[in-house]
C-alpha cells in the first residue's frame, strides 16, 4: 500500500527520458523495466523496504510514528549531498587494520558493495580475487574483480567474510572525483534488513532479517546471461570473463542456453538461472547451447578460490 492506500501523485516533476533500454535493464533482469524511482521519491517521503515481502512503502513523514516504527531498528546516520545518501562503515582488512569507509547508498546495485583501492592508500586488494564483470555504464562494460575481505561493520551490526568488488580506475573515474569517497553499498547487504530511509532527518534505520546471515556467494562460472526478450524464454551468454571455468569450456558471447543442469530453458527464468551460476563452490555446471543452429554440449566447475 502506498499512502494508506491512496497512491502517490506527483505533479510537475523533472524525469530523464531514455528512449530505448539505454543501459539493458530489462534484458539483464528479464523482465520489462520501463523506469526508476529517483531520489525525489526518498526526499519527500519514509521510505520503508521491506526485502523478505517484497514491498516499498511511502509515508508523509509528519504522519509518520518513529518511536513505533522504528524501536527494533538500528539508527544509522545519513548525509544526503546532491540528494544522494552516503553512511559510515568499516572495513577490516585480513591483517586486522580497519579503514574508515564513505559510502554511497545504492539501492539499483546488486553487489554487496565496490571499493576504490584508489580512494585510501592504506586500502590492499584481497589475496585472492576472481575477475568479473560488474555492471554497465554509459560507456560500456564496468569491469574489475570480486574479492573476499575479512569484514565490514555497519553501525552496531558486522558481516564475516563478505564478497566485496574492486572496480578498474578507468570505469569508475568520474564517481571517484568526489574525493573522500571509498564506495558503494548494495543491496546484496541491504537485502539483509528491513530499510527505513528518512532523508529529511538524514538518517536511515535497519533491522537485520532472516537472511542476515546467508553467506555471501559471487558467480564463480565467468558468465553473464540475459533475456533479450523479455516475453520469450530465450537466454542468452552475453559476457564470458576471459580465463574463466566458462570460457575455458569453450563458451562464447552469442551462445544461446538449452538447458542448464538438465533444466530446458524454456521452463525456468532466468533468476533461476542466476541462481545456479551463484551456486555452491566446486558445483558442476551441464549446458546444452545452441551456436548459430548448432547444438553443442559442455560442462564446466564453479571456481571455488575465494
Amino acid at each position: 500500500p502506498l499512502l494508506g492506500g491512496r497512491g502517490i501523485i506527483g505533479k510537475k516533476m523533472e524525469v530523464y527520458v531514455i528512449p530505448e533500454d539505454r543501459f539493458g535493464f530489462s534484458k539483464q533482469f528479464g523482465l520489462q523495466i520501463n523506469g526508476l524511482i529517483g531520489a525525489d521519491f526518498f526526499t519527500h517521503f519514509v521510505v520503508e523496504i521491506d526485502y523478505s515481502n517484497k514491498l516499498i512503502t511511502f509515508y508523509k513523514r509528519e504522519e509518520y510514528n518513529f518511536g513505533r516504527k522504528t524501536r527494533r531498528h538500528a539508527r544509522i546516520p545519513l548525509t544526503i549531498e546532491n540528494q544522494r545518501p552516503y553512511l559510515k562503515a568499516e572495513m577490516i582488512q585480513e591483517n586486522d587494520t580497519e579503514i574508515n569507509l564513505k559510502l554511497l547508498v545504492d539501492t539499483g546495485a546488486s553487489m554487496s558493495m565496490w571499493l576504490s583501492l584508489f580512494s585510501d592508500q592504506n586500502m590492499k586488494l584481497p589475496e585472492l580475487t576472481f575477475p568479473a564483470l560488474l555492471g554497465q555504464g554509459l560507456n560500456g562494460n564496468i569491469k574489475g574483480v570480486n574479492g573476499r575481505i575479512k569484514g565490514i561493520k555497519i553501525g552496531p551490526y558486522h558481516f564475516n567474510r563478505p564478497i566485496v568488488a574492486f572496480p578498474d580506475s578507468s570505469a569508475i573515474a568520474g564517481m571517484m572525483s568526489e574525493t573522500d569517497l571509498n564506495g558503494n553499498l548494495g543491496n546484496e547487504i541491504l537485502k539483509r534488513f528491513h530499510v527505513i530511509f528518512d532523508y529529511q532527518g538524514q538518517q536511515c534505520f535497519l533491522k537485520p532479517n532472516k537472511k542476515f546471515h546467508d553467506p555471501f556467494s559471487y558467480n564463480g562460472s565467468g558468465l553473464e546471461v540475459e533475456k533479450p526478450f523479455f516475453n520469450i524464454p530465450v537466454y542468452q551468454i552475453y559476457n564470458v570473463v576471459p580465463g574463466s571455468p566458462a570460457d575455458l569450456a569453450g563458451i562464447i558471447e552469442g551462445d544461446q542456453i538449452e538447458t542448464i543442469n538438465y533444466l530446458p530453458a524454456v521452463n525456468i527464468e532466468l533468476d533461476q538461472i542466476n541462481s545456479i551460476l551463484y551456486g555452491t563452490e566446486g558445483k558442476t555446471i551441464r549446458l546444452r547451447l545452441n551456436r548459430d543452429g548448432k547444438l553443442i554440449k559442455t560442462k564446466f566447475t564453479l571456481d571455488n578460490k575465494l
